[in-house]
């Protein structure tokens, strides 16, 4: 995606944030237009550290992010799913669904990531 340019890049993050808002999730309903950008460009750019590059992978990602909790990729069984080399990158992202045990996503749901938004967007 990053061959298209920053107008192209504009345009995603554009899209991925309408995208989050048509969800009706509680941790995007409550965030100002500026503050939900910033959110998703980092959301995008950690889907990025997965090597997931497909538009659509990349959207689930961030959603995931906001829905579940915006560490929910360093529980062990979701960390093992996206770093699976057996799978194309992209399909890993689906693979979540069937995976992951119920009590895994519990798990993502409950990790102290209170400071993530802001850990993850000072070492960018």
């Amino acid at each position: 995606m990053a061959a298209f340019g920053p107008s192209f890049e504009e345009k995603y993050l554009l899209q991925v944030c309408a995208h989050l808002r048509t969800r009706n999730l509680p941790a995007v309903d409550e965030l100002a237009e500026p503050e939900l950008k910033r959110r998703a460009e980092i959301g995008i750019a950690r889907a990025r550290t997965h090597d997931l590059d497909a538009e659509w992978s990349i959207a689930a990602f961030v959603a995931l992010m906001f829905a579940i909790n915006p560490g929910f990729d360093q529980q062990p069984e979701i960390a093992a799913v996206l770093a699976d080399k057996s799978m194309e990158p992209n399909s890993r992202v689906d693979a979540l669904t069937t995976k992951v045990s119920r009590q895994g996503w519990q798990d993502a749901t409950e990790l102290s990531s209170g400071q993530i938004w802001v850990a993850l967007h000072k070492s960018r």
